[in-house]
């Protein structure tokens, strides 16, 4: 049995203390006064009140990689909406997004997206009324759907620079699921550097699970939950993961246990499936405040990268990938993918929600074990067949081979077989 994470010596850098997201100080400043004009610039035209435009959002996995002298954020025009007002279960009172979101490339599917005012996520300075809200997407069929939560990466929350993962949402929202991304904790320094962002994630569920609106007509309850994040987000839901399968130890003796209430700790044992894409180094203490807790044996889990991820360690996926104990884990690296590629081909958001399918309960044995085939099979829809992966001595194959390892709870053959030895848990 591997050995739990032990805290990794931590080089200092220049500017340290800037988010990953923020190759200068010039960029930075820039991002800054985008997320302030964006929370301005939306508080002050709170008169609007008029509809989104729809779009049609191709295919994810059908679209080609993007090429590297593609745009930071794509598409990068969001619309302003209003300040959000006190009563937050009419149904109306923020402007609505409707949008085709295509689903397997023949079939189009309606997502409809709204912003709900969750007054307990964190706002410490920037316009509370606007960043403590959530962006809620779900097929617009009048079916309900199991809850999925996505976080947002550093600098990826608010109306503007949160505008960067709505055709991420929108990919996971068209294959079955009422998606919620929170919009505070715009850039990690507002939650304890990344840190305390998996509250945000707590703090959303608690708030649907306890008030009255109309996301009780679309949200089915009664189904597990599931969750992915990208990079400060990925770490996000991997301490979540740990809270569910070490729920009387991990971050036992932080602050931030008297931060979880007994009502959330029911809930996070609810959640079932869990992807980070491209997700902060969890190994490191500056990254993990619990590292000899952190422990996660029992919940599936996805780890997700790129071969031109060099925002994070090399190979850093894979050592985040390595100690999870789960028998049900995958491990994907996607060739010739960076970090931010969630942001503009989002091509493993589809796999993300098939992953969860495949685990969750409460939903049709049908779509499970489509779900399951779309991640384990051979199909011509399945992972190892629509994208991209890499191979032997690219940048983050795992042990320098291991490009995609489907590890399948030993009641079925892992895939590769040839890279089976990585899925026993005593490796």
């Amino acid at each position: 049995m591997p050995p739990p994470f032990q805290p990794v010596p931590i080089k200092k850098r220049k500017h340290s203390s800037w988010p990953k997201l923020c190759w200068h100080n010039v960029l930075c400043t820039v991002f800054i006064c985008l997320i302030a004009s964006g929370g301005a610039f939306a508080y002050f035209s709170h008169d609007s009140d008029s509809l989104l435009p729809s779009i049609v959002v191709p295919d994810a996995t059908a679209l080609p990689t993007e090429t590297e002298r593609g745009p930071l954020f794509a598409p990068f025009n969001p619309a302003p909406g209003p300040v959000v007002p006190d009563v937050v279960e009419d149904p109306n009172w923020l402007p609505s997004t409707s949008t085709l979101v295509a689903l397997n490339g023949n079939k189009q599917v309606e997502v409809k997206c709204r912003h709900v005012h969750m007054p307990e996520l964190i706002s410490p300075f920037l316009p509370g009324r606007i960043y403590r809200s959530s962006r809620i997407c779900y097929p617009n069929n009048g079916k309900k759907y199991p809850l999925h939560i996505f976080a947002h990466g550093d600098f990826g929350g608010g109306p503007r620079l949160g505008s960067a993962y709505h055709g991420f949402q929108h990919d996971i929202a068209s294959r079955g699921f009422v998606v919620s991304m929170y919009l505070s904790c715009a850039i990690d320094q507002l939650c304890d550097n990344g840190n305390g962002s998996f509250l945000e994630i707590l703090k959303s569920v608690s708030f649907l699970e306890t008030n009255s609106g109309w996301w009780d007509e679309r949200i089915d309850f009664s189904a597990g939950y599931s969750a992915s994040g990208h990079s400060t987000g990925g770490r996000a839901v991997l301490m979540l993961a740990a809270l569910v399968d070490n729920p009387t130890k991990y971050l036992a003796t932080t602050k931030y246990a008297s931060m979880i209430t007994k009502e959330q700790r029911k809930s996070i044992q609810k959640f079932q499936a869990i992807v980070g894409d491209h997700p902060d180094p969890v190994y490191l203490s500056k990254m993990n405040p619990d590292l000899e807790n952190f422990v996660v044996d029992k919940t599936p889990t996805m780890i997700v990268t790129g071969s031109n991820d060099r925002t994070e360690r090399k190979l850093s996926a894979w050592k985040v990938f390595e100690p999870i104990r789960s028998t049900n884990k995958v491990y994907v690296n996607m060739l010739r993918a960076n970090h931010i590629s969630p942001l503009r081909s989002h091509q493993e958001g589809r796999y993300i929600a098939q992953f969860s399918l495949c685990f969750i309960d409460g939903i049709p044995e049908e779509t499970a074990s489509e779900g399951c085939e779309a991640i384990y099979g051979n199909g011509p829809d399945a992972i190892q067949r629509r994208l991209s992966i890499a191979g032997p001595g690219d940048r983050n194959s795992g042990d320098g081979k291991v490009g995609f390892l489907g590890c399948r709870g030993g009641k079925h053959d892992d895939v590769p077989a040839e890279f089976a030895e990585y899925c026993s848990p005593e490796n």
